[in-house]
């Protein structure tokens, strides 16, 4: 067996030590600026975070999915969870009213909560219907079901964790460019298939608004 050249030996082994070191100093970057923790509620906040955010942000949705919000509650579990986040967004509108007191309570001090729904409507432009009547107080809060509002709360989401988090500014507004793209071709999408349906015929049928 031919024995490995000396300059070549040594060519390696400097090579594998400056990866070694270099990862070694990812690592301690890493441990001196960890990722910004972020807590959500329901599955499509987490999913829309989790979208603007990427690689540079830890998200945890505290809803389960397939769980109905309406009635969901923290468990013990949750507390620490909260405790620990460096931004909590949810969607507001009293959706989450448990989860949000809770939160109030655990938080920490410099922790923000970021009401995405409260931040797209004023009060006077509330929805109510027969499921979230006007007497009791609570508006209709899925307003990610219609695109513009949704592309307000990816404009709220970027703004917020670009503040939170100013050295990955750069890498939010970009995916956040991307996401409102795709809602962008969605929205357009959704009208032309409604735009083939007689005006007469365009009857829609649901198990939720």
């Amino acid at each position: 067996m031919s024995k490995m050249p000396v300059n070549l030996c040594i060519t390696l082994a400097l090579v594998l030590t400056l990866i070694f070191l270099q990862n070694l100093l990812l690592a301690a970057d890493t441990q001196q600026h960890p990722k910004p923790f972020i807590v959500t509620s329901v599955s499509p906040i987490t999913n829309i975070v989790r979208n603007i955010g990427g690689t540079h942000i830890h998200v945890i949705g505290i809803v389960p999915d397939g769980t109905d919000s309406h009635t969901f509650e923290p468990i013990p579990s949750d507390i620490k969870t909260l405790q620990a986040a460096d931004m909590i967004i949810v969607n507001g509108l009293d959706l989450e009213l448990p989860t949000l007191k809770l939160a109030e309570k655990v938080k920490k001090t410099k922790t923000t909560i970021l009401q995405l729904g409260n931040r797209t409507l004023k009060e006077e432009d509330w929805q109510y219907d027969f499921s979230f009547p006007r007497e009791h107080g609570h508006p209709n809060p899925h307003l990610w079901l219609n695109i513009e509002l949704v592309m307000r709360y990816v404009e709220i989401i970027k703004e917020n964790l670009s503040t939170l988090d100013p050295a990955n500014k750069e890498s939010y507004q970009k995916n956040a460019a991307t996401l409102l793209a795709k809602l962008q071709k969605l929205d357009q999408a959704i009208f032309g298939c409604v735009g083939t349906i007689p005006i007469n015929n365009r009857k829609l049928v649901t198990y939720h608004q």
